[in-house]
């Protein structure tokens, strides 16, 4: 029977048919190369928002404790101290608050930054910078809108030249453009943190 014609043909046709390709070993470079630029896409956007955040905490910094200096040092005597006046002392509180935390928040990203050790889960901190940049936003834009009125009408009642109430009023200005510009950072402060926040908790 081994010599049968038949089965010789049969067993060389099987034996003739091609094997499938193994799809399964096939290598995966052009994945691994897709993904190896994500990564690398998404360091230097990560990179480029702690710079800018940074930038922002500095000069928050920088314009709150100038709003800050400047209305503590706005004392000319009776009448004309800012201590006398609620809306001036508002605003200092609110510029001793925005001043300290600013202060600790731009400490901690530069340790952050340098270090790439984070004290606490980067979402507890992105709920923390999310929830606390929109409270100094608000307390600073309100605070500086409650002052206007009252330097506005001071600034009316002596039409004299440079006075000592002139001087009093001018320098309160300079304290309320300092608190809009440290609202102004504040705001900006706000969308990154507002992102951050997004893409733990929403995206």
């Amino acid at each position: 029977m081994s010599n049968d014609p038949q089965v010789i043909n049969v067993s060389e046709s099987i034996t003739s048919v091609p094997s499938a390709p193994n799809v399964e070993t096939r290598p995966k470079i052009p994945s691994i190369e897709i993904d190896a630029a994500g990564v690398v896409k998404k360091m230097k956007r990560e990179n480029m928002l702690s710079i800018l955040s940074l930038s922002l905490r500095w000069s928050s910094f920088v314009f709150s404790f100038l709003a800050f200096v400047v209305m503590l040092s706005n004392r000319h005597g009776e009448g004309i101290n800012f201590e006398e006046y609620e809306e001036y002392s508002y605003l200092l509180a609110i510029a001793i608050i925005s001043t300290v935390y600013t202060a600790y928040q731009g400490i901690r990203e530069v340790i952050q930054f340098v270090t790439k050790i984070y004290t606490f889960p980067q979402p507890t901190f992105a709920i923390i910078d999310f929830v606390a940049d929109q409270v100094l936003a608000y307390l600073l834009i309100s605070a500086a809108s409650a002052a206007v009125p009252l330097t506005n009408r001071g600034r009316k009642l002596d039409d004299q030249g440079f006075t000592i109430i002139t001087k009093f009023f001018d320098m309160a200005a300079a304290s309320i453009s300092m608190a809009f510009l440290a609202y102004f950072t504040f705001a900006i402060s706000l969308l990154i943190s507002g992102y951050k926040f997004s893409t733990h908790f929403v995206g």
